[in-house]
């Protein structure tokens, strides 16, 4: 933790610090460990049953433990934290930490029911006192229920004395993937094939969600009154479960490439000034350690993907917070009052586009202060619209907007420069950033705009009649119509391409008009003075607060470090150009190699002619980087596989050797295990049963036995380590349902399984081994009580067949034996690294194999006869042109690809990466290797476990590849000839 914090304190992040104890998610018993789990006189979360929640002392000084240790390292890198200086303390010139957060959805009253613990509550918040926490203290509330609002006058909630933080924060999940909905608790959300008849999210569902947050949230009073809007979680993507049909790829294309910034401007919209985003970047559940609402990617469809690709979403939102960071510091965003529409100066037809008119708020002096900031967000059912002045009679803006698309659009602002003003009055053409660059000496300001039909375009409305176009340059061909001789309409015939606007022949703006795909490669480098070493220049520090230090187009990513003076361009196949405008406060730190365009080869360009753009022409180097990553991926084409597997080794899981525990049934039926999985530290995963059936009566005729077993979620049964008995899940999307993914899990979901007398075994033991896999411990969410809900074997009878006294019963109860195995996690460092399987990290048994394959470096691992679990290890060698790219700053994540019928997991380099099922209980087929498993020595050290239980379902076959993407800026994957596999190269400068 420390070194991560120095690390975001390195990158000039601020941080919210979200320790827990409870961190939810999605994460295996919300974040609290096995052990503490296990002692089950401990309640956890305090929770007694589901909606019963007395304080328990026991389990706070546990969470006392655990605070103890993690706070005073979060209390080192605050913002807030003293240090010596000069035999003085002195606030810590670069602290991250500016917040810490208390517990995580922990709802204080849900639906005006009190739920929440207020002695838990200030329990916390005095521990994180006492350890050093001086920065603010909020929690996470699930929605705008007002929990824990701290108020001058002490206040009571049904007669108990409340407790508040220092800040109220809350979370905002807008709208529900149709899988998640709160209707899919009661009603099942549709399971494979009902991916198809999906509705697309509806408008109203935002209105409601979203455009009454700020009137709610003040009429809570207190703190939630006065302090800043918060938004601890704003939805940035969503989840995926088991048993679906559906992925990431899906949700993504569910919620579209503008949602994000959508939900995010309409927060703005609201007054909100603090806002994280959940998430940005979602990774990956190593191992087991997610809870059962979700599998080994946690892609969350977010704004940069599960391997490190930023997409269109990602993209549009930066566009979105460049607009915040270089008006909000002026107060046109940050420092607002929402205006009622009987108040607005501007009416907008039709209705449905214009979603707020938000003000400056007066600064002393009772003066009248008219700029701010219009947030359009297209919810009619037109893409053209207008924009009336109330105030200027007959000036009337035009504007386009793609439905369910938004912008923040500047009115009453001011362009000053060198003593010269230009007011402009309002707009509905997007800005999307501002910087400053020298034109005859001058500084002068630079607006990025889009003006594309069939995405967003408009107008600009000046003050005064003689703004002129002083010069052009590409088809952007803009026009000025003057209204009543005292506002100057400015519009644009093109897409791309600039000009300069000023009065009698003098610059005053500079208009950069960039395209929907060039916004798509827009990157804004902004700095903030807090991060500047002592002794920086103070102007220079306010100016980098406001402007860009660089604007750079045309490249998949641009990193500008301005403290070490390096710029790195990240290059793909066919980019061969990055243009940049430097900011002219920036021109100290040098231009890095960019050079002004030439007229013998730029002419053509559509920002030829911009004063201050510049170029930078890839390196020949990096282009032979790309071209050998090119040359890979096209061979890769006809065998996806870019690398090849050898050295392989197998043994089959030997069950008699396994560490058997015994076990006793109880329970009114006598059918309930005597341990359960928690009780044995069996939660990572996988646990084994061993059912020793009766012996054979040497003159009775064979029979058939019968086992019904209630598990959660997976079993496979085999029979001696010879046959194959079947398996079946038990997984649920619905509460109360058997196997519920949330929720107490009360009902039985009993599955028959029948032992043929046929192949018993005439003389020694039978024995049936049930494989069954967890997917995680529940979280035990605000009010469920569910962390302890069942798994492994639940209930389990045995029977005979055929074998009863009685004519008209056909089966009659046994005794049998019962064992188990497992590992036991709450000795482990690393519990979510283990699969469960006890002989997992076995040195014995161990033969040489050659296993089955085809051509381009795909391997098929297949199980022998009997389908006894199968352990392979091998060594995955990448191709030696992929090795040489990655050490000359070629970048190509890559992915293990998964077929076959059978079940498999997979670890690379000692880490648990994969769990891929077969038969379709999860949808995921492709699993994330992070690049430095493959740079270290270009060679993978790889391990796999296959089981299964159905006929035919033997084998699976892997093969790592890159990712194969769509041709736009989703990143969803596509495996066909109309995919293309993402690559890149880095150029570093300076």
């Amino acid at each position: 933790m420390d070194y991560l914090l120095a690390l975001c304190t390195e990158l000039r992040l601020f941080v919210l610090a979200a320790p827990g104890p409870y961190i939810c998610s999605e994460t295996q018993a919300g974040g609290h460990p096995t052990w503490l789990v296990a002692k089950k006189h401990v309640r956890i979360r305090h929770s007694r049953a589901t909606f019963d929640k007395p304080f328990d002392i026991e389990y706070s000084k546990y969470c006392r433990e655990w605070l103890l240790e993690i706070l005073p390292i979060i209390a080192a890198h605050q913002i807030t934290y003293p240090t010596v200086a000069n035999n003085a303390k002195q606030p810590h010139p670069h602290g991250c930490v500016i917040a810490l957060q208390i517990e995580n959805e922990n709802f204080e009253t849900f639906k005006g029911i009190p739920v929440g613990s207020a002695d838990d509550m200030r329990y916390l918040a005095r521990v994180a006192r006492e350890c050093g926490i001086t920065v603010p203290l909020f929690h996470n509330d699930g929605f705008e229920e007002g929990s824990w609002v701290s108020h001058e006058v002490p206040q009571t909630e049904a007669g108990v004395p409340t407790f508040g933080l220092d800040l109220y924060a809350f979370d905002k999940y807008v709208v529900f993937c149709p899988t998640s909905t709160p209707q899919s608790l009661y009603v099942d959300p549709g399971a494979k094939g009902h991916v198809h008849a999906w509705k697309d999210w509806e408008p109203a569902t935002v209105v409601h969600a979203m455009d009454s947050m700020e009137r709610k949230v003040r009429e809570f009073g207190g703190c939630a009154a006065t302090g800043p809007l918060f938004i601890a979680e704003l939805q940035g993507g969503w989840f995926n479960h088991y048993m679906l049909g559906c992925s990431y790829d899906t949700i993504y294309d569910y919620y579209g490439e503008d949602y994000t910034r959508l939900v995010y401007e309409s927060s703005l919209a609201q007054g909100v000034s603090i806002l994280n985003l959940y998430m940005a970047y979602g990774g990956t559940n190593w191992g087991t350690l997610g809870d059962p609402d979700v599998y080994t990617s946690y892609d969350y469809s977010a704004c940069i993907r599960e391997f490190m690709y930023l997409s269109g979403r990602g993209r549009k939102l930066r566009q979105a917070l460049a607009f915040s960071r270089s008006f909000g510091g002026c107060g046109e965003v940050a420092v607002t009052q929402p205006i009622q529409k009987r108040d607005s100066l501007f009416i907008a037809k039709p209705d449905g586009v214009l979603n707020m008119d938000r003000r400056k708020l007066v600064k002393g002096g009772g003066a009248t202060v008219e700029g701010g900031v219009l947030f359009y967000r297209n919810f009619s059912n037109s893409v053209e619209y207008t924009l009336t002045l109330c105030e200027r009679p007959g000036v009337v803006l035009n504007g386009s907007l793609a439905l369910k698309r938004s912008f923040v659009g500047l009115y009453g602002y001011t362009v000053s420069g060198d003593g010269e003003w230009l007011e402009l009055v309002a707009a509905t053409l997007p800005v999307i950033v501002k910087t400053r660059v020298l034109v005859d000496e001058r500084e002068i300001e630079v607006w990025v705009v889009q003006n594309e039909v069939g995405f967003v375009s408009g107008e600009l409305a000046f003050d005064g009649p003689e703004l002129e176009v002083l010069e052009q340059g590409g088809p952007l061909s803009p026009h000025i119509q003057v209204i009543r001789d005292e506002t100057s309409i400015v519009s644009f015939g093109g897409s791309q391409g600039w000009c300069s606007l000023g009065r009698q022949g003098k610059v005053e703006l500079l208009i950069l008009a960039l395209n929907e795909q060039d916004l798509f490669t827009l990157v804004p480098t902004f700095e903030d003075p807090h991060w500047f070493d002592a002794g920086v220049d103070d102007v220079y520090g306010a100016a980098a607060s406001r402007d860009p230090v660089s604007l750079a187009w045309g490249v998949y990513g641009v990193q500008h470090d301005i403290k070490a003076k390096r710029m790195d361009i990240e290059w793909l196949h066919d980019e061969e150009s990055c243009y940049c405008l430097f900011s002219a406060s920036a021109q100290v730190h040098g231009t890095f190699g960019f050079e002004p365009l030439s007229k013998k080869t730029d002419a053509k360009f559509p920002h030829f002619g911009l004063p201050g753009l510049l170029v930078k022409r890839r390196h020949a180097k990096t282009a032979s980087t790309l071209t050998r990553l090119e040359n890979l991926t096209t061979a890769a084409s006809k065998a996806p596989s870019i690398g090849t597997f050898h050295s392989w080794k197998s043994r089959t899981t030997d069950y008699e050797t396994l560490p058997w525990v015994p076990l006793t049934l109880t329970g009114a039926d006598n059918t309930v295990p005597s341990l359960d999985t928690v009780d044995l530290g069996y939660t990572s995963g996988h646990v084994l049963y061993k059912l020793v059936l009766p012996k054979r009566h040497p003159k009775r005729a064979p029979s058939d036995f019968k086992i019904r077993l209630n598990i959660r979620h997976r079993a496979i049964l085999h029979l001696n380590g010879t046959h194959i008995l079947g398996g079946h899940t038990t997984y649920g999307h619905r509460l109360l349902k058997p196997g519920s993914k949330q929720g107490p899990d009360p009902f039985r979901d009993t599955h028959e399984y029948t032992v043929p007398a046929a192949l018993l075994n005439m003389e020694g033991d039978n024995i049936v081994y049930v494989i069954i896999e967890s997917f995680g411990l529940s979280r035990q969410a605000f009010v469920l009580n569910d962390v302890r809900s069942p798994r492994g074997i639940v209930n389990v009878e045995l029977f005979a067949v055929g074998q009863s006294i009685v004519p008209w019963r056909q089966t009659r109860l046994l005794d049998f034996g019962l064992f188990i195995a497992g590992v036991d996690v709450k000795e482990l460092d690393q519990p979510f690294n283990v699969c469960g399987f006890p002989d997992e990290f076995s040195v014995d048994g161990w033969t040489a194999v050659k296993p089955g394959g085809v051509s381009g470096g795909e391997v098929v691992l297949r199980m022998d006869e009997g389908y006894m679990p199968k352990w392979f290890e091998g060594v995955m060698k990448m191709e030696d042109a992929f090795v040489a790219s990655m050490t000359e700053g070629g970048m190509m994540p890559v992915r293990f690809h998964m077929k076959g019928p059978a079940t498999a997991h997979i670890w690379v380099d000692g880490i648990y990466l994969a769990r891929y099922y077969g038969n379709g209980d999860c949808v995921q087929r492709d699993f994330y290797v992070p690049d430095t498993f493959c740079w270290k020595s270009g060679s993978l050290d790889v391990k796999v476990l296959v089981y299964d239980g159905r006929e035919g379902a033997d084998w699976v076959s892997m093969d790592v590849r890159g990712w194969s993407i769509c041709k736009d800026w989703s990143g969803n994957v596509l495996d066909d000839e109309a995919g293309q596999v993402f690559f890149s190269a880095v150029e570093k400068l300076g």
